[in-house]
């Protein structure tokens, strides 16, 4: 379990640490860093386990954004939502997936992220990265 953990505190690490000192090692395991061209950073942690993937999609906004005054539980509500199904995958197909896959599944919400993590074989990367690539923007299910 301690080995998935460290993929979601990297990404922490790796924004906090200043330019200067980035000679210094803070986190004690190899990892790489691609910033593809749409924007998003890919953290990649090889481990002792090359046959299991971690995935963890950390999403920049928690409960902290939620700015209108009386009004929370925004965050987790799109946390759940992104459950339900996209343009190009039902709710129940994304279950199917997963659960052919043997995948084990899930998400929080934190004052300033949002968390979407799984764990499966490697063998099923590119079927999970396809669906989850998929996510439409409002997490409605267009079939």
């Amino acid at each position: 379990m301690r080995k998935q953990l460290l993929v979601v505190i990297l990404p922490l690490l790796v924004l906090a640490q200043p330019k200067s000192s980035q000679s210094r090692k803070l986190f004690p395991y190899a990892y790489t860093i691609d910033d593809l061209p749409n924007g998003l950073r890919l953290v990649t942690v090889p481990t002792d386990y090359p046959n299991l993937v971690a995935l963890y999609i950390v999403v920049q906004a928690g409960s902290r954004n939620e700015v209108e005054a009386g009004k929370t539980g925004f965050a987790h509500f799109f946390e759940h939502i992104m459950f339900r199904g996209s343009e190009n995958y039902t709710a129940e197909q994304r279950e199917a997936i997963f659960k052919r896959a043997g995948a084990e599944n899930n998400a929080y919400t934190s004052d300033d992220r949002t968390v979407y993590h799984a764990t499966f074989s490697k063998d099923d990367l590119d079927e999970i990265m396809k669906m989850e690539a998929a996510k439409s923007h409002d997490g409605q299910s267009r079939q």
